[in-house]
């Protein structure tokens, strides 16, 4: 019995996450007791995170590239592929 494996992967990715709007007065406070330093700051604290990896969408192209990435660590049967 031969198993066929898919073109791609049968759904879609799709993450929904509630999302906290924090007062102006609440953002300087947090700011304030972070040293004005936004790496201080805590996830809690962020609604929207725009310094760090992932301040654009990515394309679908590239969505899966990631998905398929060979990620093998040195040594492992995959290594030398």
């Amino acid at each position: 019995m031969s198993t066929k494996v898919p073109a791609c992967e049968p759904h879609k990715i799709k993450t929904v996450r509630l999302l906290s709007f924090p007062t102006r007065e609440e953002r300087k406070k947090y700011l304030a007791d972070a040293d004005f330093n936004v790496f201080n700051l805590t996830p809690s604290q962020v609604s929207f995170d725009m310094c760090s990896l992932g301040t654009s969408a990515f394309s679908q192209e590239q969505l899966a590239g990631q998905l398929i990435g060979d990620e093998a660590y040195a040594g492992s049967r995959n290594f030398e592929r």
